[in-house]
């Protein structure tokens, strides 16, 4: 069977790509998975879909491409969409799933992760979803390189088989309900990031977990992902220090946690950093002299924390920072004069010199 590219639904202009590896692909089962997507959706307005079904050689559809990348794409105005379907699990050879912002809902079938076994890229972002991530241990996805879930839905663990699909560089859980490892403590919900996210393949990029109910620490191992250049924790409930770092980060977001104790020293041994943000949490002692080091370094966000001590005069050797943010803290003493050429915002107990 030929490589298939499942339609990518977009809402408003909807884009509808399917792409098929020629010649002429064992229609059957490919055929019966894109009758029943077509029949969960909800809305075709101006039937460009119309002439699905009518010819047994799909490649000929309206936005079927067949050939392998695709080369064509159609435009579709599709105001709803219902369940995902799981006969989706007979497109064997797919390799990109683009479903997202629409308003899929449900839950999203296992047939997806354990047929599906070419998928490179997954996309159902922004829409209902619910339920858990089916991912197992008997799923085997190992062209898998990018997993966008955002604004959903989901709950219950991220699923520790990710770390199986060792080509994976992006992930993006934002906005959902997921924890990892749950327990129950007596009547509250204790869910710990799982020591699995830094087992991930090494070529990880991104990284986003922001605005999710995750509570313990921060696991060290994460920071053994070298190539990570963006991690976004934001919004949990995380305690603890903060592990060492990653020389390649480029951004980094901790902020709104419970993150204690002090900024590691290992924070100037990332080069590339440009922002960091570790706002609104209960980090104590002084800000370091370690961020000179840092001659890419753009914004600082270390406000709503219980920071000490005077400024440092090293800050102004970070010749490209443009915003640095550390009102609500117990600093005293002088603004350093290099702040003249930044967007500054410090607590009123720190006078000007």
């Amino acid at each position: 069977m030929a490589n298939l590219l499942i339609p990518i639904i977009i809402l408003v202009p909807i884009t509808v790509v399917t792409a098929v590896a020629a010649p002429l692909p064992v229609a059957n089962d490919d055929m019966s998975a894109l009758l029943a997507f077509l029949s969960n959706v909800s809305a075709d307005h101006g039937a460009p879909l119309a002439d699905w079904g009518r010819s047994l050689v799909f490649c000929n559809w309206m936005g079927v491409v067949c050939g392998h990348p695709p080369e064509a794409n159609g435009e579709l105005n599709v105001t709803q969409l219902g369940a995902i379907p799981a006969i989706i699990g007979l497109l064997q050879k797919l390799y990109f799933l683009d479903l997202s912002s629409n308003c899929l809902s449900d839950a999203i079938p296992e047939t997806l992760f354990y047929n599906c076994t070419s998928l490179q890229y997954i996309d159902l972002a922004n829409n209902s979803l619910a339920g858990d991530i089916p991912y197992s241990t008997e799923c085997r996805l190992p062209s898998l390189r990018y997993l966008l879930l955002w604004s959903n839905d989901l709950s219950d663990p991220i699923p520790p088989a990710l770390s199986n699909s060792s080509m994976i560089k992006w992930i993006d859980f934002e906005s959902n309900y997921l924890a990892s490892e749950l327990k129950l403590v007596g009547n509250n919900l204790d869910g710990k990031l799982s020591p699995f996210v830094g087992e991930l393949s090494l070529g990880f990029h991104q990284i986003h977990l922001e605005d999710n109910a995750i509570t313990g620490s921060i696991p060290p191992n994460i920071f053994g992902l070298v190539n990570l250049t963006y991690l976004n924790l934001s919004n949990n409930l995380l305690n603890g220090s903060i592990p060492p770092v990653i020389s390649r980060m480029r951004r980094l977001y901790l902020s709104n946690n419970i993150l204690t104790i002090k900024i590691p020293w290992s924070i100037g041994k990332m080069p590339h950093l440009g922002l960091v943000d570790l706002s609104g949490n209960r980090l104590t002692g002084t800000i370091l002299d370690t961020f000179s080091s840092l001659t890419q370094l753009r914004r600082v966000m270390l406000h709503h924390n219980q920071l000490s001590g005077a400024i440092p005069a090293s800050l102004g050797d970070c010749l490209n920072l443009e915003i640095l943010d550390l009102s609500y803290n117990g600093l005293h003493g002088w603004i350093p004069l290099y702040v003249e050429r930044l967007s500054i915002n410090v607590t009123p107990d720190v006078e000007r010199l």
